[in-house]
C-alpha cells in the first residue's frame, strides 16, 4: 500500500490531542524498531522481561474497541 506523507499528514490533523500523542509515540517505536532490528537468534538470547505489568498496563491489554484498521480509519475520515 502505498500511502503519502500528504495523507498520513490528514489523517493526523483530524486526530484529537490524546491521539496524536499516540500516534507520535508509535511512530517514535517505530523508528526505534527499525534502527535496532534483532534476528531471531539475538532474540533467543535475550534474557526474557523479569517484571510484571503495571494494572494501567493491564487495563490497557483488556480494553475492547480501541483499534480500528488502517482501511476503516480511512474510510471513516473520507481520506
Amino acid at each position: 500500500m502505498n500511502v503519502t506523507k500528504k495523507k498520513l499528514n490528514e489523517m493526523i490533523d483530524h486526530l484529537d490531542y490524546d491521539d496524536k500523542h499516540a500516534v507520535y509515540e508509535f511512530i517514535s517505536f517505530l523508528l526505534y524498531k527499525s534502527k535496532k532490528r534483532l534476528t531471531w537468534e539475538e532474540i533467543d538470547k535475550l534474557e526474557p522481561d523479569n517484571y510484571n505489568l503495571t494494572e494501567e498496563e493491564k487495563q490497557q491489554l483488556n480494553q475492547v474497541g480501541d483499534y480500528i484498521a488502517l482501511e476503516k480509519a480511512i474510510d471513516e475520515y473520507e481520506l
